[in-house]
């Protein structure tokens, strides 16, 4: 669903080969745009997608996919997001999930993994 709203049909799409995976990994351009990683899971015998820049920045203004925007003044990395500090979200259920993330004033942006207690931990951030 998420990568079917992030890549219009008739899009042009690019895969850009990144090294320092310990597999298959591609970066996703659409229209000029880096939305996302994909790379291959070896564990799972599947294909992965993560959102990044221009894909994180469509789910959290378009609210759709697992996202999350919080009342925070910046995004840190391996900061703790605790349910108090989410103003409005579309959270998964299981543990693990990566969710989209913005600062409610929208200077900052980023991805984070659901945690114990429906916490956010932020893994990647920028501005």
């Amino acid at each position: 669903y998420v990568v079917e709203k992030l890549v219009p049909t008739g899009s042009t799409v690019l895969l850009n080969k990144i090294s320092g995976y310990p597999d298959e990994a591609d970066e996703v351009i659409v229209n000029g745009e880096v939305i996302g990683h994909r790379w291959f899971d070896p564990t799972r015998w599947l294909w992965r997608f993560r959102p990044i820049l221009h894909g994180v920045a469509r789910m959290v203004r378009d609210e759709f996919g697992y996202y999350a925007k919080v009342d925070l003044p910046k995004l840190t990395r391996m900061y703790e997001i605790h349910r108090d500090r989410i103003v409005k979200a579309e959270l998964p259920e299981e543990k693990g999930k990566i969710v989209a993330l913005e600062t409610i004033n929208g200077k900052w942006q980023g991805i984070a993994r659901l945690v114990r207690g429906k916490r956010l931990l932020v893994i990647i951030q920028w501005w």
